[in-house]
């Protein structure tokens, strides 16, 4: 027998995952996410250049039924105040454990902050799919 999760489910789903409290982190180590990652995997950018993780809001969320379903969070912006190298991607975690929620590695290779005024945007993304068999 398959198990099937209906596209409403799947809303219902995503809105239980982003009710929790989260936090947007960037990381630094040259990794790729996959399926058995933790959060040791990932190393956060210190408190270099003026960064600072950013609360995650959960009431800030759209979310797309669909196949997959999509959620979307507004832009985040770092403005940075000095050097922090290269940024290969983020990752979020919970608030309340520290626990690995997902992570995505930037497209086309890490984002270099080099000087004052550099500026990153990231738009936190989560699609469910594939929860059909």
């Amino acid at each position: 027998m398959t198990l099937v999760v209906p596209e409403s489910s799947q809303v219902r789903m995503a809105q239980r995952i982003l009710s929790i409290d989260l936090d947007l982190k960037l990381y630094v180590n040259s990794w790729s996410p996959d399926l058995f990652d933790d959060v040791t995997r990932y190393t956060e950018l210190g408190g270099v250049g003026g960064y600072n993780l950013h609360p995650i809001k959960a009431n800030l969320w759209s979310i797309v039924g669909g196949l997959p379903t999509q959620c979307y969070y507004p832009q985040v912006q770092w403005v940075f105040t000095a050097s922090a190298g290269f940024i290969h991607g983020y990752f979020v975690t919970e608030r309340s454990n520290g626990q690995l929620a997902w992570a995505e590695q930037f497209v086309g290779g890490p984002m270099s902050v080099t000087v004052s005024g550099d500026i990153l945007n990231v738009t936190p993304k989560l699609d469910i799919m594939r929860l059909g068999g």
